[in-house]
C-alpha cells in the first residue's frame, strides 16, 4: 500500500481497515509497544484503587519489559498485531479516561463517597488540603487587591497634592501680579 502524508504525519491506508496514523519518526513496533505499556497503566492504576499498592509496583516493574516482548512478538505473529493494533486505535480515548480519572476520584472524595487516604497513588489529595490551598489563593489574591488599591489611593493622594499645589502656585501669580 502506498504511504501518503497527511497534516505532517504518514498514513498507510489499510484494505479492511481506515488509514493508520503512525506519527513522524515513531515506529509500528514502538506504537505497539507504548499501546501494550498503556494496559500495563490501566491494570497499575486499578490496582493502586484497590488499595494493592505492592501489586501497583509489582506491574510497574515488570509491564514494560512484557510490552517490549509483546510488541516484538507482533513483528511475525499476526494475531499479536491485530490486537496491538486495536489498542493503537484505542489509545487515545483510553488516554483521556485515564487523564480524566484523577479529577472525577476527587471529586468523589471530596464528596466523602470515596476515602482519600487510599488514592494517594492517583493524584486524589484530602479535600482540606485543597481547600486549604484555596483559601489560601483566595487571601493572598485578596491581599493583591488591597495592596493595589493602596497604591492607587497614594497615587491619588499625590496627584491631588500635585494639583493643590499647582493651584496654589497659579493663584499666588495671580495675587502676586494683581498687587
Amino acid at each position: 500500500m502506498p504511504t501518503v502524508t497527511i497534516d505532517g504525519n504518514k498514513v498507510t491506508p489499510n484494505k479492511k481497515e481506515s488509514p493508520k496514523v503512525v506519527t513522524a519518526g515513531t515506529s509500528q513496533k514502538q506504537e505497539r509497544e507504548d499501546a501494550f505499556n498503556s494496559i500495563g497503566a490501566i491494570v497499575q492504576f486499578g490496582c493502586i484503587l484497590g488499595g494493592q499498592l505492592a501489586d501497583a509496583g509489582a506491574i510497574g516493574l515488570h509491564a514494560p519489559p512484557i510490552a517490549h516482548e509483546a510488541a516484538e512478538l507482533a513483528e511475525t505473529n499476526e494475531y499479536i498485531a491485530r490486537f496491538a493494533d486495536i489498542l493503537i486505535q484505542v489509545g487515545p480515548a483510553a488516554a483521556l479516561i485515564t487523564a480524566a480519572m484523577p479529577l472525577a476520584l476527587q471529586l468523589l472524595a471530596n464528596h466523602k463517597i470515596i476515602p482519600a487516604d487510599k488514592l494517594g497513588g492517583a493524584n486524589v489529595v484530602s479535600p482540606d488540603i485543597l481547600e486549604a490551598q484555596i483559601k489560601t489563593q483566595m487571601a493572598k489574591q485578596a491581599m493583591e487587591v488591597i495592596k493595589a488599591q493602596q497604591a492607587a489611593e497614594r497615587e491619588l493622594a499625590e496627584a491631588q497634592a500635585e494639583f493643590e499645589r499647582e493651584m496654589a502656585a497659579r493663584n499666588g501669580d495671580k495675587a502676586t501680579a494683581s498687587a
